[in-house]
């Protein structure tokens, strides 16, 4: 920033804490952006698909070990359509809960849980979605510093 300061001139910078990020996310938009993002992206692969050949208007995804996964044409055991992961966000997100120390049961309402093996791609894709909107508005209204 501080090489580029001129051209930051009348600008307001802004910074995130990502240290309490997880936590505040609220579930509404964790679950829109996260839909938006698993659309965008079966969309995507739909697209690069071969023209000419009958071309499925389902794809799933495969999952093919931690953290990787392919679209494919064919359901299987190993596989997800969109619906089957936005089922799966939508549970993750509704349904954390809390167990204190005093056996108090609680229901988290806000943020998603730091512990669960989804949260980093869930809040990434949550912010992707928010960052997406704001870059593709920059450059509609032209204020792209270049």
């Amino acid at each position: 920033l501080k090489s580029n300061a001129h051209s930051l001139t009348g600008l307001q910078p802004r910074t995130a804490d990502f240290t309490t990020m997880y936590t505040n996310l609220p579930h509404a938009r964790v679950k829109t952006n996260v839909r938006r993002a698993i659309e965008e992206a079966h969309a995507y692969a739909l697209s690069l698909l071969p023209s000419g050949v009958q071309a499925p208007t389902q794809l799933y995804m495969s999952v093919n070990g931690p953290n990787r996964g392919s679209w494919v044409r064919n359901a299987g055991p190993t596989t997800l359509s969109v619906t089957d992961m936005i089922e799966h966000l939508d549970f993750i997100v509704d349904n954390t809960y809390l167990l204190a120390a005093d056996g108090t049961l609680r229901h988290q309402r806000i943020g998603i849980p730091m512990g669960t093996n989804a949260a980093p791609e869930i809040a990434n894709l949550t912010l992707y979605v928010d960052e997406a909107a704001y870059v593709d508005d920059l450059m509609q209204h032209n204020r792209v510093i270049r």
